[in-house]
């Protein structure tokens, strides 16, 4: 069946009877546009591109329940928004645990120097060393 974006209701009856066909449609005609609006919240063109998938796939998954009282694009948009803002509130959280988690270390550290057992020179060539390191391996360890 050929689908047209501006038949969304005939589009969201089909997708509502399981046709991968209108999903495969609204997928390629909104995928790019959402990357797009999604990279005016995020730097990070893969999380972006993993914040839209997870929007359609989404859509797939609870395609049979949906109820959109405004158009689809305008729903598309939306869920687009609102998975960036969970996504960044996660984040935020995982970000102020671990500098929490951080501050105490270095708090225990500080209080009990016969502890730790290295020189200020040896922690200096550690950060030295992580600097140099790709960005993801950055991210692993920071």
């Amino acid at each position: 069946m050929n689908y047209s974006l501006g038949d969304t209701d005939n589009l969201l009856k089909a997708l509502k009877q399981n046709d991968q066909e209108a999903f495969k449609f609204i997928y390629l005609s909104y995928y790019d546009v959402l990357c797009t609006y999604v990279l005016n919240f995020i730097s990070n063109q893969d999380e972006g591109e993993d914040i839209v998938q997870d929007v359609l796939i989404n859509l797939w998954e609870k395609r049979r329940d949906l109820e959109i009282h405004t158009s689809l694009k305008a729903y598309l948009f939306r869920a687009t928004h609102n998975k960036f803002l969970d996504v960044y509130r996660a984040k935020k959280r995982k970000d102020s645990i671990l500098e929490t988690i951080r501050l105490n270390t270095l708090q225990t550290i500080a209080n009990d120097d016969e502890t730790f057992p290295f020189s200020e020179n040896q922690i200096d060539a550690l950060k030295n060393a992580i600097d140099e390191l790709p960005e993801k391996c950055k991210k692993f360890l920071c």
